[in-house]
């Protein structure tokens, strides 16, 4: 009780220092407007659920492994695996995807699930791909997507490349 006593007790001295003529000369700052990533085309998503990532968000953050291009999917973690010669371990929304077992991961096409891995059916590896390719990557989230396999109970990734390069002149 003491602490809400207190709070209406300086809601008077807070309304006549912000109401003072000294107080709203100091308070006089430059307009400051904030883009994120979702209103300047470099990521866009038509709900919580599914969305595109462009190559310039990819370019604008660094990566250490390729397999954290799956972190700027909103909701997505990626961890080293302990052990020498595995993949990374995934996690979205929280729920421990493993190795990508429930995830549906595609890479220019090519379905990276793989079925008969000695280390579990569905297993992710993404260690070959080269980020500095990707020119787009579509993701979608949650049981909705039936149709895209049964890798695709937590969701899943299409991962697109350049079809061309830009031509750089020698320096």
């Amino acid at each position: 009780m003491p602490r809400i006593k207190c709070r209406w007790m300086l809601t008077p001295l807070v309304h006549a220092i912000l109401s003072s003529a000294a107080f709203a000369q100091v308070m006089e700052i430059d307009k400051v407007e904030v883009i994120g990533h979702y209103d300047n085309r470099i990521g866009t998503s038509d709900a919580a659920s599914a969305g595109v990532i462009t190559s310039q968000l990819i370019d604008d953050r660094p990566l250490l492994r390729p397999g954290e291009v799956l972190e700027y999917i909103p909701g997505m973690i990626v961890t080293q695996h302990s052990g020498a010669g595995k993949a990374n371990q995934y996690f979205l929304r929280g729920f421990n995807l493993d190795h990508g077992t429930d995830f549906s991961t595609y890479v220019a096409g090519m379905p990276i699930n793989m079925r008969s891995h000695a280390h579990g059916q569905g297993y992710t590896d993404l260690n070959f791909m080269i980020p500095e390719l990707i020119s787009r990557i579509d993701y979608f989230k949650g049981p909705y997507y039936a149709s895209k396999g049964d890798f695709a109970t937590a969701g899943g990734a299409n991962i697109f490349y350049f079809d061309k390069l830009k031509r750089t002149s020698p320096s």
